[in-house]
């Protein structure tokens, strides 16, 4: 048997072809073929599905066309079961409604499920025109979504539903049994249908925890290809993830959720990816008490995270071409768990991101927080907008503007009290041997110190002592009163320190040579490379003239003849053209 799709009402062909799927339009059908339709309809048992595009027409039209399928007798000239209606459907009134299961919805359509539900209490099963809707489409509340839900296997969605209020909804009108909710509330599951056959693969957003509630059998059973989603990594090891495998499962991805990240942080991880990050997870808390207080069990991952994650400045601050095209390509794996774990270096997203998941793994609480750092204060005539797009900007009444850049860090839960904590800012401190100067803070403190703004998360109130802090990373400093005594580690890290500093500056300073040549030559068109040693001077060879253009990989006599080309015409215009307006355009 053949099984083909048609628009043009051909009635011989489902015969001749034996066709099994047949599409009909109101356009195609003339009111004088209705019983001879209806015959053929009736006479070809292997026909699986006629889908009934209803665009157009009117109630006389389609109830006249639908009275050939109407009972005769107590029986249908064909089986209602075996029709599916797309189109505007809530328009109409055709008695022949009452018996239909099927239904074909665009999205405009979802948002009137009370009144689709009204004129076909039959209704068993809802296609979607498309595969993701977004549920203020539908209409926002959770009861309509979750009514729509009722007729499908799963309802993917494009923006998420409000967990909380969707759990809530589930609970009161005892449905936790029948539906399961991803934890990025971008897919509802309607647990009673997910053994459904569908022509294509579904493709499902299912919690990790959740598989077993749902049935392993019957998701491995399914062929729908399944993105597991966790609240952190703490949840799925490898060897439940090889379970799932072996079992069957098509895993296409792994989502590690957090709702504080942008939605490109929380893209789906390949099977490999997640496996080798979980595995360098374990590897980071290895040998850590888990019976040790919080505070012993928070300090040791803070410490192994600052020590071994080094920030990624090309990333966040590119300065040359290379580097601009290298922070393009790292824009989201510096900001989530990849970078960091796989490749020891990240942006303060990516730091957040791991000290939130390495903690979920020796049982800490922790929440990813985004806020700003305010840089200065400018008055608001002397703001230029285009200068600081994209930055934090925060306009006072009385004037003034506060501007500066985003930053992401951590709050965290340590005998029952929130603290925040910086791993950015103490990762080079952590790295040369020196107590932590942004761990475990209040809100008002880092407001005040590291002047952070713009963030919220559980409150953080509870003040921690320096003489604390330093106990916790075995720092071992003598105090006079609440005076900190250097040690001899202290002038180690220091000296470290400020090799570091002369070694960034030294790269920072090569880095911005090389961007104001490729800036130069941009403008001239020259592929000469530029040279980075140290330029002679001819006439005093024991001096450098860094000022020499010739020494930088620019031609000096080019430079000069292009520049005085262009003065040469700015000059010429200035002088033949009448009007300053003029020239100005011109120039």
């Amino acid at each position: 048997m053949s099984k083909e799709v048609i628009f043009d009402f051909d009635i011989e062909r489902i015969e001749k072809d034996k066709l099994t799927d047949v599409m009909l339009q109101a356009s195609s059908i003339n009111p004088e073929n209705y019983l001879k339709l209806a015959d053929i309809l009736r006479n070809s048992p292997q026909l699986e599905n006629i889908y009934i595009h209803m665009f157009g027409g009117n109630d006389k039209f389609w109830n006249n066309f639908f009275k050939t399928f109407m009972p005769t007798n107590g029986d249908f000239t064909i089986d209602p079961q075996k029709i599916e209606l797309e189109g505007d459907v809530q328009d109409f009134n055709c008695e022949i409604y009452k018996y239909i299961e099927r239904l074909n919805l665009g999205n405009k359509n979802v948002s009137q499920i009370d009144e689709i539900e009204e004129k076909f209490p039959n209704l068993k099963n809802i296609q979607m025109q498309k595969p993701v809707i977004s549920p203020e489409k539908i209409g926002g509340d959770c009861s309509k979504i979750f009514k729509l839900a009722k007729y499908m296997k799963f309802l993917n969605l494009a923006t998420n539903i409000n967990q909380e209020d969707a759990q809530k909804y589930l609970s009161e009108n005892g449905l936790t049994d029948k539906f399961a909710l991803s934890s990025d509330g971008l897919c509802i599951i309607n647990i009673d249908r997910i053994e459904e056959k569908q022509t294509e693969p579904a493709r499902l957003r299912i919690n990790a925890n959740d598989v077993e509630r749902i049935g392993l059998e019957r998701l491995s059973t399914s062929s729908d290809k399944i993105t597991l989603v966790i609240n952190s990594v703490a949840e799925l090891s490898n060897d439940m993830l090889k379970k799932y495998q072996e079992a069957g499962l098509s895993i296409e991805g792994i989502v590690v959720y957090s709702p504080e990240n942008e939605q490109e942080q929380n893209a789906p991880y390949s099977v490999g990816e997640y496996a080798e990050i979980r595995d360098t997870l374990e590897e980071l808390v290895e040998g850590i008490d888990l019976n040790a207080s919080e505070k012993e069990r928070f300090a040791e991952v803070y410490k192994r995270i600052c020590s071994n994650i080094t920030y990624d400045v090309p990333a966040a601050y590119p300065l040359t071409n290379a580097q601009k095209e290298y922070s393009e390509l790292q824009e989201t794996n510096c900001r989530n768990l990849r970078n960091g774990l796989l490749h020891g270096k990240c942006v303060c997203a990516g730091y957040a991101d791991i000290l939130r998941n390495a903690l979920s793994m020796v049982n800490i609480e922790s929440k990813y927080i985004v806020g700003a750092v305010t840089d200065k204060v400018i008055s608001e005539r002397f703001l230029k907008e285009e200068k600081y797009q994209g930055d934090y900007v925060d306009k006072k009444e009385d004037g003034t503007v506060e501007v500066g850049g985003y930053h992401a860090w951590n709050k965290v839960k340590l005998d029952g009290k929130w603290y925040n904590v910086d791993a950015t800012w103490d990762s080079t401190r952590i790295r040369l041997g020196q107590t932590p100067t942004n761990c475990l803070k209040t809100d008002e403190e880092i407001k005040k110190k590291s002047q952070k703004v713009e963030f919220e998360g559980p409150e953080c109130v509870t003040p921690v002592s320096a003489v604390e802090i330093d106990k916790m990373f075995d720092s071992k400093h003598l105090y006079l009163g609440n005076f900190k005594l250097p040690n001899s580690k202290d002038i180690i890290a220091q000296v470290k320190l400020t090799g570091e500093v002369y070694k960034e500056t030294g790269t920072f300073l090569k880095n911005m040579a090389i961007a104001l040549k490729e800036k130069i030559t941009g403008v001239f068109k020259s592929d000469k490379q530029l040279r980075l040693g140290s330029p002679n001077n001819k006439k005093n060879p024991t001096q450098s003239n860094t000022w020499d253009l010739n020494n930088w990989g620019i031609d000096s006599n080019e430079f000069m003849k292009k520049t005085k080309s262009i003065t040469e015409n700015i000059n010429n215009n200035y002088q033949t053209r009448e009007g300053k307006d003029n020239f100005e355009n011109e120039k």
